[in-house]
């Protein structure tokens, strides 16, 4: 459940910006950050989409008279809107990166456009207000209306600057008018949209609710103001909301540098989940996991786990099979460690276990040496090595358990290794994010389990600390819940490569989109987290390996019962 103060904020935001989008568009730039700090971007569009959508359709109602004389150009202008709108939302789900490149620019270009149009207007002598363009005009109107409504349907923020520069071009002249056929058009691009997104299960409907009646109320109301306002006032507010807008996000974190891609897919159909992985001998090496070969689990299947072993030699070979685990075994943690992978802990379908070895791949062949065992069974802990030390945290001792606070260290430079119980965790969780930076252990995020009489549920968790001599010291709060995301290193900190954020905890699984396609950053100097990108594939419940000049993501899960072959590689 979300607090009753960010619902507050999130409803005040929308009521401005149904307001801005009544008086000259740019709600979204309220809107979608304030859903950001608390939803992934993909989730934070398509909520911050429906939200503004019933506002539109006040705003339109309270320029009735504006719209009136309009009624033929509307419906020259409506098929348009909506198509590119069902396009648009339909790229929502394809890669967004190049695109999200292109925004401040867009938006930029549209605000210089609109400062400039009435002189320009004036000297090309286009410039008349309260008509109708010729054909040729309407033709050229059209095809610009549909390429903003694919833009609209995508991401959506300063669509309304976009159709207000285009109309004052195209010889729409009096700024009530052009206000109120943007808000009508605005209306029927997001009407198509909300049924991409509603279809595709994008909304966070909680975050919603509240946002649409303070929408509705606020584009009523800037309507209703607008009409009232000397049109110098209206063309400043749109020219300070543009340039706004253009600013936020030409300085949001820009992605971490570098690019994704694919590498040779794992040899198995499904691929896994809760899999070691490492480097030894200059190879990735990728054991265990789950999966669900035969039937989804909706569909009565059951989870197998595997105890094969896969390498990799170099990022254009192929995988091949490297031998075999001692046991089917998965969801434990695992490290590279001077030219083996420490692993530690885990679980089959039956039990949880306390094992711990090392892999090794040399001269061609696996070799497997046994480690200490940990003090007890772990299975959906975290895990990081910090110097020579290896951490394993949280997670549960059997499969009906509850979550631990539990940390064990493994100094495995040590002549003979052995276990160390280390302060417990403020918190107890599973699927928490360990990661080791500027030799300090961080967790961040996880699950609690809560028992209600025979029931056990999940509480996503936000908080994070570090580890230091004195003890666990809290971090700052995530922006928003994140379960089972994998990590990887940069200069200031680290990333969590998406996770599960639990906005889609009741969705039914055969319905679920994926999984949170956000980056967020945390840079340790400042104690701070932001957003920094996306990544294209999101996985849980795998671990993030450094393997020559990448980060590798092999395998995992891609939504609830749903592995992928996939392996990814950022660098």
């Amino acid at each position: 459940m979300t607090d009753a103060w960010t619902l507050v904020i999130l409803a005040a935001a929308a009521f401005l910006a149904g307001a801005l989008n009544s008086i000259a568009g740019g709600g979204t730039l309220l809107t979608f950050p304030a859903l950001t700090a608390v939803v992934s971007p993909a989730v934070a569009n398509a909520t911050s989409t429906i939200a503004l959508f019933p506002g539109s359709i006040a705003g339109s109602l309270g320029y009735r008279a504006e719209l009136a004389p309009s009624r033929r150009f509307l419906k020259r202008m409506l098929l348009p809107s909506v198509l590119g709108g069902f396009v648009g939302a339909w790229l929502v789900g394809q890669d967004q990166s190049a695109f999200a490149v292109l925004v401040p620019w867009l938006i930029l270009t549209a605000a210089l456009l609109f400062v400039g149009q009435a002189p320009v207007a004036r000297w090309l002598k286009a410039h008349k207000p309260d008509h109708e363009p010729g054909p040729r005009g309407q033709l050229a109107l059209v095809a610009c209306q549909f390429l903003i409504a694919v833009y609209g349907g995508y991401f959506g923020a300063g669509i309304g600057i976009l159709m207000l520069t285009t109309l004052g071009f195209m010889g729409v002249g009096d700024i009530h008018r052009m206000n109120a056929v943007k808000t009508f058009l605005a209306a029927a691009i997001n009407g198509a949209t909300v049924i991409v997104f509603i279809h595709d299960g994008l909304v966070n409907w909680e975050l919603a609710a509240p946002m649409v009646v303070s929408a509705v109320l606020g584009g009523y109301t800037g309507a209703r103001v607008a009409r009232r306002l000397p049109v110098a006032v209206v063309r400043y507010a749109v020219i300070v909301i543009g340039f706004s807008l253009a600013a936020f996000y030409f300085i949001r974190p820009a992605p971490p540098a570098g690019g994704w891609e694919k590498l040779p897919p794992l040899p198995d159909r499904e691929g896994f989940a809760g899999s070691f992985a490492g480097v030894s001998g200059d190879a990735l090496l990728v054991a265990g996991g789950a999966n669900f070969p035969g039937q989804k689990p909706w569909e009565g299947g059951a989870k197998a786990w595997t105890d094969a072993v896969f390498v990799l030699d170099a990022p254009a070979g192929e995988w091949k099979n490297a031998g075999t685990l001692p046991r089917p075994l998965g969801y434990g943690a695992s490290a590279t460690y001077r030219g083996s992978i420490a692993c530690a802990g885990g679980s089959d379908a039956t039990r949880h276990y306390a094992d711990a070895f090392r892999l090794e791949w040399k001269d061609g062949r696996l070799h497997t040496s046994p480690l200490p065992p940990l003090p007890k069974a772990v299975a959906n802990g975290g895990g990081a090595l910090v110097g020579d030390v290896l951490y394993v945290v949280g997670g549960q001792d059997a499969p009906d358990g509850l979550a631990s606070k539990a940390v064990f260290s493994l100094d495995l430079s040590a002549a003979e290794p052995r276990w160390v119980t280390a302060p417990d965790l403020p918190a107890s969780r599973i699927l928490a994010t360990a990661a080791a930076f500027d030799e300090t252990l961080y967790v961040v995020g996880g699950a609690e389990l809560v028992r209600d009489g025979d029931r056990v549920t999940r509480r996503y968790l936000r908080d994070g600390y570090r580890l230091d001599a004195a003890g666990w010291k809290q971090i700052a709060d995530l922006p928003h819940p994140v379960v089972a995301a994998p990590a990887l290193l940069h200069r200031t900190g680290f990333d969590l490569l998406g996770g599960d954020d639990g906005t889609q905890l009741h969705t039914p699984p055969d319905r679920h989109p994926g999984f949170s396609r956000m980056v967020l950053r945390y840079d340790a100097a400042v104690d701070r987290w932001a957003p920094a990108g996306e990544v294209p594939a999101p996985r849980v419940t795998v671990p993030c390996v450094r393997w020559r000049d990448r980060w590798v993501v092999p395998s995992g899960e891609a939504r609830p019962g749903v592995r992928s072959p996939e392996v990814w590689a950022f660098r």
